[in-house]
């Protein structure tokens, strides 16, 4: 069993990806950043939902942390980063470019046989937003450290969902559970989504597997959906009836320009989720690894919807 290092701990993915670890044998080393330890009871909290045998606190990029954190480790799973589109430049970088590189470079240096990298389906369009770039960028300077000693996964998860998630699903599941929703967006580009249970268990795989040749990985539950697809199943899991209008892309797209519909801060970004970054399902990673995805978003629609109301 493998001593992993697990970045992002307290996140959303790291709280599901640290005790399976350590339920599978392995030794995780976590780093939480000093923010989320200077919120009142978090550390009483994060100990009762992931216990672990090595607890750091934290913020990349740090050197001498970096060096800290890796000697001794067999696999390092890198998932902290800052992931709204829309935050700071700078913040951005650093946090998802800088930091994830300086980490790498200690892991090499302290020979870790395995960098994983969760980056993001985002990355497959790099022009849209400089978070995309980041990933993007992030990806191709880790394939340059790869080594016959050092092993670089990149992995890109579409939409993670789960109790608890928050971000753009969550709005959206909130707003189309409005009892009166006369109007909303029409789209039949295809998306794709993972359940945070399946992301750590598409992690573990990745932490054990022998050999992953290919450099980076798409992960997703196996489905794909559609806005139309989500819009119809939410409203009917409610009995609600379903909008009556489905709003054009071109409409959208002003929408979006001026961000603001339906009670909505939709952005530019949510424009090109919905309408230029099409989902394309590839199922490489399940066929090298045995990876079998467990959940469906449609058929964990009842437990996500009574978690958010």
């Amino acid at each position: 069993m493998s001593k992993v290092l697990v970045t992002g701990a307290a996140g959303f993915i790291g709280r599901h990806v640290v005790p399976l670890l350590a339920a599978n044998g392995h030794t995780p080393r976590v780093l939480v950043s000093l923010r989320n330890m200077q919120q009142p009871g978090f550390a009483r909290d994060f100990a009762a939902v992931v216990p672990s045998h090595e607890f750091h606190a934290g913020n990349l990029p740090d050197a001498e942390l970096a060096e800290r954190l890796c000697h001794g480790v067999d696999v390092v799973v890198h998932m902290a980063g800052v992931a709204h589109v829309n935050a700071d430049a700078a913040a951005l970088r650093t946090a998802n470019l800088d930091a994830t590189l300086e980490l790498a470079r200690a892991a090499k240096a302290q020979g870790v046989q395995r960098f994983i990298f969760a980056s993001s389906s985002k990355a497959r369009y790099p022009a849209h937003s400089l978070y995309a770039q980041l990933k993007a960028d992030a990806e191709a300077a880790l394939q340059e450290l790869r080594s016959a000693d050092f092993d670089v996964v990149c992995v890109r998860p579409s939409l993670v969902y789960g109790r608890g998630m928050r971000g753009n699903l969550r709005s959206l599941l909130r707003v189309l559970s409005r009892r009166m929703l006369p109007a909303f967006p029409s789209s039949l580009q295809p998306l794709g989504m993972i359940s945070v249970e399946d992301m750590a268990r598409a992690l573990l795989n990745a932490v054990e597997a022998e050999t992953l040749p290919q450099q980076i990985w798409e992960l997703s539950d196996g489905q794909v959906y559609t806005l139309d697809g989500i819009v119809r199943a939410v409203r009917n899991e409610l009995q609600l009836s379903q909008p009556a209008v489905r709003l054009p892309r071109q409409l959208f797209r002003i929408a979006a320009t001026l961000a603001g519909l339906t009670g909505m801060s939709f952005s530019q970004g949510t424009y090109r989720a919905l309408f230029e970054e099409p989902y394309v399902h590839d199922a490489a990673f399940s066929r090298h690894t045995g990876f079998v995805a467990h959940d469906t978003f449609f058929a964990r629609l009842p437990d996500l919807l009574d978690d958010m109301l």
